[in-house]
């Protein structure tokens, strides 16, 4: 991100105007317009940082299969998001969303419009190496990951796979784009993705005795094994509220139990 530290500086400053407005008693009839201006500005300014960093981003992600720690949303649009998810996870047993909450876009229209952000489009189009009007929602998916107890017997792990193992798509040109809407960190079970394994194609998923009782999300249980995952050491893709990572539907990637205390959404 370094090449773009003087494109992000302004995005700061309109993020924290955007943030003060609300507070200000003005009564000027004016301030909508206004607003949606700085709005309008600041998009155009994460496009623009997008467009700057298409050679290494594309280079990195074509590199490793991943690319991480994209910023998408602003901090007043994560806090929009935040509360939409937060009234649909109250709707459930115990407030809770289940292991994997599919396809919410399908019924809330306010995920709709997040999932039709320009950054988060342009980002995706940027690493598919095709225009924006090209791109197709194959399905959304809320991933919230609990707080457990250090001695907890029944882990939330979901084991190394790949994608499109579980995707019958033709052509296999698909790749997952994951947005934090709370931070994810290696305490509370972030991505984790190993590099340079995605040119390999399907690296084999075999029944693995550990998971029959564990929560893993997959029907089958299965896993790739570890001796198929070559010399690299895993990656935990780290994220910011707000920011995203992109994975190629091949890239071998896992994430570990939450033992943090806090939520992982």
């Amino acid at each position: 991100l370094a090449p773009a530290v003087s494109k992000i500086t302004p995005l700061i400053v309109l993020d924290s105007v955007l943030t003060l407005a609300p507070a200000m008693s003005w009564t000027c009839q004016k301030i909508p317009q206004i607003m949606g201006s700085l709005m309008a500005c600041i998009i155009a300014l994460r496009l623009e940082m997008v467009g700057a960093l298409r050679s290494d981003f594309v280079d990195t992600y074509e590199k490793d299969g991943f690319v991480h720690q994209v910023p998408v949303l602003s901090s007043d649009e994560v806090g929009k998001l935040r509360t939409v998810l937060d009234q649909m996870e109250s709707q459930f047993p115990d407030g809770r969303f289940p292991v994997v909450h599919s396809n919410p876009h399908l019924e809330h229209p306010e995920v709709w419009r997040f999932v039709k952000h320009p950054v988060l489009l342009k980002t995706a189009a940027l690493l598919g190496g095709i225009p924006v009007t090209e791109l197709r929602v194959m399905g959304t998916v809320v991933f919230a990951k609990y707080p457990e107890k250090v001695d907890s017997s029944s882990k939330r792990v979901v084991v190394w796979h790949q994608d499109t193992r579980y995707w019958a798509l033709t052509p296999q040109k698909v790749w997952t784009s994951w947005l934090a809407v709370e931070a994810s960190t290696e305490a509370n079970g972030c991505v984790q993705m190993m590099p340079q394994m995605h040119r390999k194609g399907d690296l084999g998923h075999l029944p693995h005795p550990d998971l029959e009782n564990s929560t893993n999300p997959f029907v089958e249980k299965l896993s790739i094994p570890e001796e198929s995952l070559g010399p690299g050491s895993p990656v935990c893709a780290e994220l910011a509220p707000g920011e995203m990572s992109v994975h190629s539907g091949w890239t071998p990637h896992r994430s570990r139990p939450n033992l943090s205390n806090k939520r992982r959404l």
